[in-house]
């Protein structure tokens, strides 16, 4: 019994010794003209092997590369988000100090006028005519 060769259908550049009909189908065939024709589709049959090679290749490179525009897309969004949260800190950091600064304030009323004169209309954002202990920048 002769191995039996099954035709599949690839991208072929050259003339095939296979007629249409049969790599549609998938039907086996066997060389009908002798050794000179078997060489010939082996030839072929590597031919079409190597271009699907090569497919393969393409195709993990385009994956490779949307892997790294990925990877730096993703980059991206980080340092982004770290920008934000930064904003939000400072931001964070600025109230904080309003508070404490605020805070100060109270107390220091408290302090000289007993607590019975307390006006808590007084207490505010610091301005420029008030002086403060530390600006929002020496916390670090």
């Amino acid at each position: 019994m002769s191995a039996l060769q099954i035709a599949t259908p690839a991208v072929s550049r050259g003339l095939s010794s296979l007629s249409r009909s049969s790599i549609r189908k998938g039907i086996s065939v066997e060389p009908y003209m002798g050794n000179d024709v078997s060489l010939t589709m082996d030839k072929e049959f590597d031919e079409e092997e190597a271009q699907l090679g090569l497919e393969l290749a393409r195709a993990r490179h385009i994956v490779c590369r949307l892997e790294r525009e990925l990877a730096e897309a993703r980059c991206a969004e980080s340092i982004a988000l770290v920008g934000l949260y930064k904003h939000r800190a400072e931001g964070a950091r600025t109230r904080q100090d309003h508070a404490e600064y605020d805070l100060g304030l109270a107390q220091d009323l408290v302090t000289r006028k007993g607590s019975s004169s307390w006006n808590i209309s007084v207490i505010g954002k610091p301005s420029a005519k008030r002086p403060r202990l530390a600006s929002p920048g020496d916390h670090k």
